[in-house]
């Protein structure tokens, strides 16, 4: 009979640290994004404990073992960015505009002009908080249902108010969701009434969006003043508004002249669907805080996306399993880098993991966990504690913290210049280091 703990939250939470991953004897890894798979390396890493990596991409997929100090780790390598998105992602926790454009293309489109997306209504789960959710999203399916029933300006506002405002409070009500992100803010129906009232064009307006230099004035012949096209143009709220509204109306007369069993499917060439998917998912990242993007550039994103394939989600999950018996039988003779694809004449192929790489910054470094009170504790003070003696850089997420050169952090407080719980020291022998804070 196993034993099965359930965490509703993020990776990324302070109760997930590296005692908390040595208390397991291996760890199978099939998280939805790169920076969330590099972390849980890294704290794999630091406890020293098998993992088992995996990943799938249409009719694709690969499962890797990495074991601290024998084979390489995550890290070794480059990874280039996934295509595919996990539901779960998509529906409730987006964090990057492609999640919200997969949203507007994959799911929205559908539930309303084409076939609906059951797979996540159907996951079978014991755990409460997941049953829940499900639930809550069988429940937005059913409305959208009801919505498609309703004709005129009564339908046009029924979906906005749904997604955009009804959905966004509800996802913004769960607690568990928004431990480590802001919680979203939604967009009220009388926000886009009033926008409607003022201009019923569903061009881009002259308003200029905050950050950007390029103005929203068109011409008839679609450029605007500053030669910028109106695909090229990142749109205000108000403009993603107008237009939403608009390719909504054009969208659902074209659905209803098609007839009984008519559907819609995306087309990356036909306008009113990409001004749809556009202004829908700018809508959703201004609900969420995400960076909005052009319709040129949103075009660009959709055309590209690779579909998940369940088959292939089962596929590898078996190769998994199988991997992970040799780790747990220590049949480490045994073990494989396994490949799961379409071409060629053998479909699944292996072999035995490298040994680590010894340029890597994260097998390669030294783990040091450090308790300190960020409010109180310097820059200079955590790197006395950490004990490196000479010239020190300090970087974290990426950026230049402190070095021998830029002092001028040395006396902030950490809660001032650093960002989540791990910085990356290296030395002047170029020894690097990984701190984790708590």
């Amino acid at each position: 009979m196993a034993n099965i703990t359930t965490y509703y939250t993020s990776i990324f939470a302070p109760e997930f640290s590296v005692s908390w991953f040595q208390s397991f004897s291996i760890v199978l890894n099939a998280l939805d994004n790169l920076s969330a798979r590099r972390h849980v390396n890294l704290m794999c890493v630091a406890a020293k404990v098998p993992l088992i990596e995996s990943g799938t991409q249409g009719y694709e997929g690969q499962v890797t073992v990495h074991i601290p100090g024998k084979f390489m780790c995550f890290d070794c390598e480059p990874h280039a960015t996934p295509k595919t998105f996990p539901v779960c992602t998509i529906r409730s926790t987006p964090s990057a505009p492609i999640h919200c454009i997969v949203w507007a293309k994959s799911y929205l489109l559908n539930q309303l002009f084409g076939q609906d997306e059951e797979q996540v209504l159907t996951e079978k789960t014991d755990d409460q908080n997941t049953l829940e959710e499900l639930e809550k999203l069988k429940n937005e399916a059913n409305a959208l249902k009801k919505i498609k029933e309703l004709k005129g300006d009564e339908f046009l506002f029924a979906v906005f108010e749904k997604v955009f405002e009804a959905d966004i409070k509800r996802l913004a009500s769960t607690d568990a969701l928004w431990k480590v992100h802001d919680p979203p803010t939604p967009i009220l129906l009388s926000e886009l009434k009033v926008q409607l009232n003022t201009n019923n064009s569903a061009e881009p307006s002259k308003k200029k969006r905050k950050g950007s230099n390029s103005q929203a004035t068109t011409t008839q012949n679609g450029s605007t003043g500053n030669g910028l096209s109106r695909d090229h143009l990142t749109w205000t709220k108000e403009d993603s508004m107008k237009i939403f509204v608009e390719s909504l109306k054009k969208l659902k007369d074209r659905y209803e002249s098609g007839g009984e069993g008519n559907t819609i499917e995306f087309e990356k060439d036909d306008d009113e669907i990409m001004d749809f998917v556009a202004a829908t998912a700018n809508l959703r990242a201004e609900c969420f805080g995400i960076e909005v993007l052009s319709r040129f550039k949103i075009k660009e994103m959709a055309g590209s996306i690779i579909p998940a394939i369940a088959t292939t989600n089962a596929v590898i999950a078996g190769m998994i399993v199988v991997q992970a018996l040799k780790v747990l039988l220590d049949q480490q003779d045994a073990l494989k880098n396994t490949y799961y694809t379409s071409h060629g004449n053998k479909s699944i192929q292996g072999y035995y993991p490298h040994e680590p790489n010894d340029k890597c910054a994260i097998c390669q470094s030294k783990y040091i966990s450090l308790k300190v009170d960020k409010e109180k504790c310097t820059v200079e003070e955590m790197i006395k504690l950490v004990g490196i003696e000479g010239d020190v850089e300090v970087m974290n997420e990426g950026r230049l913290i402190y070095d021998c050169e830029y002092t001028e952090n040395g006396e902030k407080k950490l809660s001032e210049v650093i960002t989540g719980d791990r910085v990356m020291m290296s030395d002047e022998d170029s020894q690097n280091y990984v701190i984790l804070l708590s």
